[in-house]
């Protein structure tokens, strides 16, 4: 069985690539945005238990990254305008229907839309700009893990100053509006050819993939984003626990954003000149992971919410573009599917299992909390010690190109 992928034209226009980039940005400021307010939403709103409410969490995450999986081989006629265009249609649809949600099945629905709208964004518009210069493969994916953070803060900024000011249902109506426009610019201004050549998921790609440094690199994204989602799963439901209040949501989104747009450009600029970052970033980034949660484990202040805030940001800017830039070019240009498609596996494991524990653990009481962030505290620290210790052998570097 192989899936395909949309091969974009063979040259983007600045204004076309602008615009992609643009369009990337704004489905993860709407989705971001969405998950952000999600468990509160479902508690306050929704009126549904711990459990419900986290399984919801876990299932947007789950459906995030492997509804590009699934969506992948029907789209390989399609053109970037035309699937992004259909897909931020699909993403907004689902947020209009879960700001009209009365029951489980239905909100469950609009976060299939949700979650299958974005990765397929996410998977056009990855390929599309990266095979556009393949010759500056971390130069792009750097670019787009920038606006990725920036959206995943500007977006539960918006949405937690939504939450605090509306509630849960007007705040995804707006956010589903948002994504409509993103529909119309879409159809508006990306290019409308079609793809010529595809790149498959074939027997030689899969055999590929299931080399050691490839398996290492995506279950170290996969324990990566199980960290990483705690940023939007964990933390604002924290806030909401030590305040009462709805309104220091936006804070919190607040700091993250102005620490991911401060660091996220100078982090990647410093990783594509240096050999040492590139190779030990990671680790570094489970570290400053571990640093978070341990001061959240410590302290049950909203100060003690802020810095672990500042410093998981930190983490999340070393994170996401090194490990994914390494997973390109090991496999190279013409498996950029398999890379994406990789990641996104590696992402959404780690996402749907962290955000689960994460809103489950934090709904349970402050003690079940506590001990779920020291867990967390001593897991990623043992993590970044494997890391480093990994980073520091020898690999043979080997490429489907």
């Amino acid at each position: 069985m192989s899936a395909s992928a949309i091969s974009p034209p063979a040259a983007l226009s600045g204004p076309q690539r602008t615009t992609a980039v643009g369009v990337f940005g704004a489905v993860n400021v709407v989705v971001r945005g969405a998950l952000a307010v999600l468990g509160v939403a479902g508690t306050q709103d929704l009126g549904w238990s711990a459990g419900a409410t986290a399984a919801l969490v876990a299932y947007a995450s789950l459906t995030m990254r492997f509804g590009r999986v699934v969506i992948a081989p029907l789209l390989r006629r399609g053109s970037v305008r035309g699937v992004s265009s259909v897909a931020m249609t699909a993403v907004g649809a689902g947020l209009l229907l879960l700001a009209q949600a009365r029951s489980v099945p239905l909100a469950w629905l609009a976060v299939t839309l949700l979650g299958t709208g974005y990765g397929a964004v996410v998977l056009t518009i990855k390929v599309a700009l990266v095979s556009d210069r393949p010759q500056q493969v971390f130069r792009g994916l750097g670019l787009l893990a920038t606006v990725l953070n920036i959206g995943a803060a500007v977006g539960p900024l918006l949405s937690g100053a939504l939450q605090a000011a509306l509630g849960g249902r007007p705040d995804f109506l707006v956010l589903g509006c948002l994504a409509l426009g993103g529909a119309a610019l879409s159809a508006a201004l990306l290019p409308g050819e079609r793809g010529g050549a595809e790149v498959r998921l074939d027997a030689a790609s899969l055999r590929l993939m299931l080399k050691g440094r490839i398996l290492y690199l995506v279950a170290l994204l996969a324990v990566a984003f199980c960290f990483y989602a705690q940023l939007y799963a964990t933390f604002p439901l924290l806030v909401h626990a030590r305040t009462g209040s709805d309104g220091l949501l936006g804070v919190v989104f607040a700091v993250n954003a102005v620490v991911v747009i401060a660091l996220q450009l100078p982090v990647t600029g410093l990783a594509a000149r240096n050999a040492w970052v590139r190779s030990h970033g990671s680790a570094a980034g489970l570290a400053l992971f571990a640093l978070a949660f341990l001061i959240l484990a410590r302290t049950s202040s909203v100060w003690g919410v802020f810095g672990a805030t500042v410093v998981a940001s930190c983490a999340e800017c070393l994170l996401l573009p090194l490990i994914e830039a390494e997973l390109s070019e090991r496999l190279g240009t013409h498996a950029l599917t398999a890379a994406f498609t990789l990641s996104a596996i590696g992402m959404g494991l780690g996402e749907t299992a962290g955000s689960y524990a994460g809103v489950q653990f934090t709904l349970a009481g402050p003690d079940e909390a506590g001990t779920f962030l020291t867990v967390l505290a001593v897991g990623s620290a043992a993590v970044a010690v494997c890391a480093a210790v990994a980073a520091g052998r020898p690999t043979t570097r080997t490429k489907a190109d």
